[in-house]
C-alpha cells in the first residue's frame, strides 16, 4: 500500500512526463 507522499510524487512525475512529451511533440511540428 502506498502512502500519500509517494502517491503525490508519482503524480508530479507523471505530470512532468506529460509536459515534456507535449513540448517535444510541439517542437517536432
Amino acid at each position: 500500500m502506498m502512502n500519500e507522499r509517494n502517491q503525490r510524487r508519482l503524480f508530479w512525475m507523471a505530470m512532468l512526463l506529460l509536459v515534456l512529451g507535449g513540448l517535444k511533440l510541439m517542437g517536432q511540428i
